[in-house]
């Protein structure tokens, strides 16, 4: 559960299902690369370069 783990306030609701929405489209483009390069790397590594690519900028 993500909302628990954030700080009270009245947009703690709002702001998990962002977070989670994020990790979800996170996943789904890291599948998309992962299928797009035969499955030759590992799909995590893809995943953790997704997540990275929208928690700071470029």
């Amino acid at each position: 559960m993500i909302e628990p783990r954030l700080p009270d306030s009245d947009r703690r609701a709002l702001q998990a299902r962002a977070i989670a929405a994020a990790a979800i489209t996170c996943l789904q483009a890291a599948h998309e690369e992962w299928m797009r390069l035969g499955g030759r790397v590992d799909v995590f590594d893809l995943y953790d370069a997704a997540v990275q690519a929208i928690r700071r900028p470029a």
